[in-house]
Protein backbone atom coordinates (compact mmCIF):
# COMPACT_ATOMS: atom_id res chain seq x y z
CA UNK A 1 0.00 0.00 0.00
CA UNK A 2 1.57 3.27 -1.08
CA UNK A 3 -0.97 5.60 0.24
CA UNK A 4 -4.49 6.24 0.98
CA UNK A 5 -5.72 5.60 -2.63
CA UNK A 6 -2.77 3.38 -4.31
CA UNK A 7 -1.78 0.07 -3.61
CA UNK A 8 0.98 -1.49 -5.76
CA UNK A 9 0.65 -5.58 -6.62
CA UNK A 10 3.46 -7.27 -7.97
CA UNK A 11 5.11 -10.75 -8.41
CA UNK A 12 6.52 -11.89 -5.49
CA UNK A 13 9.69 -12.76 -6.33
CA UNK A 14 10.68 -9.13 -7.47
CA UNK A 15 8.75 -7.55 -3.92
CA UNK A 16 12.50 -6.30 -2.88
CA UNK A 17 12.66 -4.11 -5.74
CA UNK A 18 9.36 -1.89 -5.06
CA UNK A 19 10.32 -1.22 -1.29
CA UNK A 20 11.18 2.08 -0.07
CA UNK A 21 15.06 2.64 -0.59
CA UNK A 22 17.09 4.79 1.96
CA UNK A 23 20.50 6.20 1.20
CA UNK A 24 22.57 6.28 4.40
CA UNK A 25 26.66 7.58 4.86
CA UNK A 26 28.32 5.77 7.85
CA UNK A 27 31.46 7.88 8.87
CA UNK A 28 34.22 4.75 10.09
CA UNK A 29 36.59 6.38 11.91
CA UNK A 30 38.37 3.33 14.35
CA UNK A 31 37.42 -0.22 12.35
CA UNK A 32 38.84 -0.85 9.57
CA UNK A 33 36.60 0.13 6.60
CA UNK A 34 37.11 -3.03 4.70
CA UNK A 35 36.26 -4.92 7.37
CA UNK A 36 33.14 -3.18 8.16
CA UNK A 37 32.04 -3.31 4.39
CA UNK A 38 32.64 -7.04 4.03
CA UNK A 39 30.48 -7.31 7.55
CA UNK A 40 28.06 -5.28 5.97
CA UNK A 41 27.96 -7.17 3.29
CA UNK A 42 27.62 -10.48 4.98
CA UNK A 43 25.36 -9.96 7.60
CA UNK A 44 22.88 -6.99 6.73
CA UNK A 45 22.70 -8.22 3.02
CA UNK A 46 23.39 -4.66 1.72
CA UNK A 47 22.40 -4.55 -1.89
CA UNK A 48 23.98 -1.33 -2.91
CA UNK A 49 27.54 0.38 -1.56
CA UNK A 50 29.88 2.62 -1.71
CA UNK A 51 33.14 2.69 0.06
CA UNK A 52 35.82 5.80 0.07
CA UNK A 53 38.55 4.77 1.80
CA UNK A 54 40.43 8.38 1.20
CA UNK A 55 37.39 10.12 3.66
CA UNK A 56 36.35 7.04 5.66
CA UNK A 57 33.56 6.31 4.92
CA UNK A 58 30.91 4.05 3.17
CA UNK A 59 27.50 4.83 1.81
CA UNK A 60 24.58 2.32 1.58
CA UNK A 61 21.17 2.52 0.12
CA UNK A 62 18.94 -0.22 0.83
CA UNK A 63 15.35 -0.80 2.55
CA UNK A 64 15.39 1.24 5.68
CA UNK A 65 15.35 -1.94 7.96
CA UNK A 66 18.49 -2.85 6.51
CA UNK A 67 19.85 0.40 7.14
CA UNK A 68 18.47 0.55 10.68
CA UNK A 69 20.51 -2.94 10.84
CA UNK A 70 23.91 -1.32 8.98
CA UNK A 71 23.60 1.84 11.83
CA UNK A 72 23.63 -0.38 14.72
CA UNK A 73 26.24 -2.97 13.28
CA UNK A 74 28.55 -0.05 12.80
CA UNK A 75 27.95 1.43 16.29
CA UNK A 76 29.48 -1.78 17.54
CA UNK A 77 32.35 -2.23 15.63
CA UNK A 78 33.22 1.44 15.35
CA UNK A 79 34.77 2.09 18.83
CA UNK A 80 37.71 3.90 19.92
CA UNK A 81 40.59 2.03 21.63
CA UNK A 82 40.39 3.27 25.28
CA UNK A 83 43.36 5.25 26.23
CA UNK A 84 43.77 4.54 30.52
CA UNK A 85 43.86 0.73 31.06
CA UNK A 86 42.44 -0.05 34.31
CA UNK A 87 45.21 -1.40 36.89
CA UNK A 88 45.44 -5.17 37.60
CA UNK A 89 43.28 -6.82 40.21
CA UNK A 90 45.43 -8.48 42.24
CA UNK A 91 44.30 -11.09 44.67
CA UNK A 92 45.52 -11.49 48.41
CA UNK A 93 46.11 -14.83 49.73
Amino acid sequence: MLNDSTLLIHPQTKSREYLEQVTRTFYITNADIKQAANMLKLIAKVRDMHIDERLGLIVVRDSPAVIGLAERLIASIDLAEPEVMPPPIHSSK
